[in-house]
């Protein structure tokens, strides 16, 4: 294996992350002196091979499977000075090198905010799905953010470089090599996008973080054939004797966050936690990390925007194609304001304390549960936590009573830590909760929920309306009273389109039948692709009845093509032709199902690029006049099909004169 080149660059000890002003120069100096005893383990730069991690391994086992080489993926000729630039940077620090593996996935350039600089991407998706899952659990953020009620200093530490501390084997080395216009290239550490990859070092931090197993003595990083040496394998316990004690939480991948309640303590955390760090060969990142901060910024964590959930739920369904094509719907933009708005005016959560007694306020709507969990501060109930999501499946028929008890579970779901093994005053507005938990011949439809509930220690409140407002023995935060009648009808605009209600008109039951002298125009339209090139071709025919003459006959062909759009322009394309010849009252036949259902409304549109073709076909129906759509059998179809083979067949189009 070739010789790396490691950074080792130290940390500047004038960091400003020092220089708070309610400390001594004296406290300032027990920070720096901890600083200084691992200096040589901090990094500054991003893209430096860092050194690697003691005992830890990245294996990838594909089985007997043959080499999937892939080809090259084509790059926009002006982004190769900078595929350039990206290559030699990581050939320089000997991150990659050049390979003659078998293996090959192709590189997928991703430009960042800006348009400028360009992100590496690797499709490693047919290499992912042919290896086993680890098991090895990931933590969840509701977790970690428990237990800070009584912190008033805070650590946190961003270890360098991630993924490249991880040894890679020969095999994977080969196996997760990436090709591009510019070469064939192996990583010399494990590689990003591999589906193990996340929980191979989430592996390594939780153990460098409480120590479970360690490199036998005198037991080298390599052994006599070059390939690195796995300490999880081997199993070798480590002797906790050698180091302080364990952290008091895991980490998130590569973030690590705690906190002490003053600064000797924050000193002494802070010691600790590098001194188990290092020992394992963890780097950390100088310019990432802040040591002794009095506040940390949780303002764009989930658990502060949760009470903001409805009013973005139909915001997260605009996709990137309809914000390219300025296709956002006035609803959508006035919930992006609505929802800035309110983000702004959100009230800064309190830590829960363990030692007040926690409240639950149940809010639910027709659509969308939430649950806000607050403590008693002063004789005011402030919000420690918001909880909430949107309905799903058959839950929008539940009955009220239910859905608060949906919303009760979800504050226990995402409160878990905080709430376990305390006292709830929980208020609803529905007696029947109340009952729910204290009858002993409960009815089978109650049953399933007092089960569910019965592990917690529960005192239901019945909620009093007065004005629209809630009445209980304590007082609240405006904030926390529920919507009004009015607010609630100005809220049904943010649904998302799942839950809205769709007018179906009544469905035809059979198709029309033509007699032999009657007057009618009738068009036929179907589409085609060829799957692996992704071209697309329609063919479409407008017959004159009686006699069944041809009026007009055509097809084209297209590029970036499915099944569906190929359907879409071949309906679009006939919709132009009838407006073109004034025809009027035509009746139109497609053997796609789903393009004549989407038409007639029976069926929702959830891609937005059919949306797009959706809306054209209405704005072209409402232009012509009498447009009738109806569903037929492929075999019925076999005029618009043979001309939408033949475009396919010459790869172009346009009217067809003969036969």
């Amino acid at each position: 294996m070739a010789k790396e080149v490691v950074l080792r660059e130290g940390i500047d000890l004038s960091t400003e992350e020092l220089e708070q002003d309610e400390l001594s120069d004296d406290e300032k100096e027990k920070m720096r002196v901890v600083l200084r005893k691992y200096r040589m383990f901090f990094i500054k730069s991003g893209n430096g091979l860092p050194p690697p991690a003691k005992g830890a391994v990245c294996d990838i086992d594909v089985g007997e499977t043959k080499p999937l080489a892939e080809r090259a993926r084509r790059i926009r000729p002006e982004l190769l000075k900078n595929l350039f630039d990206l290559l030699r940077g990581l050939l320089d620090f000997g991150l990659i090198t050049f390979s003659n593996s078998p293996w090959a996935s192709p590189i997928v350039l991703v430009l960042k905010k800006g348009g400028k600089d360009i992100r590496r991407c690797i499709d490693y998706r047919s290499i992912n799905e042919l290896q086993e899952l680890m098991r090895s659990p990931m933590p969840t953020l509701d977790g970690m953010l428990a237990n800070f009620h009584a912190m008033q200093w805070f650590l946190s530490l961003d270890n360098a470089s991630g993924f490249w501390v991880v040894r890679a084997t020969k095999r994977a080395r080969k196996v997760s090599a990436f090709i591009c216009a510019l070469g064939h290239f192996e990583w010399t550490r494990m590689a990003q996008g591999l589906k193990n990859a996340p929980m191979i070092y989430q592996r390594m931090i939780t153990n460098a973080l409480f120590g479970f197993v360690d490199m036998p003595p005198g037991v080298a990083d390599e052994d006599a054939d070059g390939e690195p040496v796995d300490m999880f394998a081997l199993g070798f316990k480590c002797d906790l004797s050698q180091l302080p004690p364990p952290a008091n939480r895991t980490s998130f991948a590569d973030d690590i966050s705690d906190g002490a309640d003053s600064w000797d303590g924050i000193v002494e955390l802070t010691d600790r936690i590098l001194a188990r760090l290092t020992y394992f060969g963890v780097s950390i990142s100088a310019l990432k990390s802040k040591f002794g901060k009095t506040a940390t910024d949780f303002l764009g964590h989930v658990p502060i925007y949760r009470d903001l959930l409805d009013l973005a739920s139909c915001l997260y369904e605009i996709s990137d194609e309809e914000l390219r094509l300025g296709l956002v719907s006035p609803v959508a933009v006035r919930a992006f304001a609505d929802l800035k708005a309110a983000y702004s005016s959100t009230p800064l959560l309190c830590h829960a304390d363990p030692e007040r007694e926690f409240h639950v306020l149940l809010y639910t709507t027709s659509w969308a549960i939430s649950a806000t969990v607050c403590q008693d501060y002063d004789g005011v109930l402030h919000p420690v936590r918001f909880c909430g999501r949107t309905l799903k499946g058959g839950e929008p028929r539940y009955e009220e009573w239910a859905k608060e008890a949906l919303a009760l579970l979800r504050a226990f779901t995402v409160c878990y830590y905080e709430l376990r093994n305390m006292q709830l005053v929980v208020y609803s507005r529905h007696g029947l909760l109340k009952w729910i938990l204290a009858d002993k011949h409960g009815k089978a439809d109650h049953l399933p929920w007092a089960a569910i509930l019965s592990p917690w220690t529960i005192r239901v409140e019945q909620v009093v309306e007065l004005d629209e407002r809630w009445a209980l023995p304590i007082r609240l935060m405006d904030i926390l009273h529920p919507p009004d009648a009015s607010t609630l009808a100005e809220m049904d605009v943010y649904k998302p389109n799942k839950a809205k209600d769709i007018q179906v008109s009544q469905r035809q039951a059979a198709l029309p039948r033509f007699g032999p002298d009657e007057r009618a125009t009738v068009v036929t339209f179907d589409g085609a692709i060829k799957a692996k090139e992704k071209v697309g071709s329609y063919g479409f025919v407008i017959w004159q009845l009686p006699g069944w003459s041809v009026l007009w006959a055509e097809n084209g062909v297209f590029a970036d093509a499915t099944v569906n759009l190929a359907e879409y322009n071949g309906l679009i394309a006939a919709l132009e032709r009838v407006l073109s010849l004034s025809v009027v009252n035509p009746v139109i036949f497609g053997d796609s199902r789903l393009v004549i259902h989407q038409v007639l409304g029976w069926m929702q549109s959830k891609q937005s690029h059919l949306q797009n073709c959706l809306d054209r076909v209405r704005a072209l129906r409402d232009q012509a006049t009498g447009v009738e759509f109806h569903h037929v059998k492929r075999e019925w179809n076999g005029a618009a099909d043979l001309l939408a083979g033949l475009a396919l067949q010459d790869r172009s189009g346009g009217q067809v004169l003969d036969g």
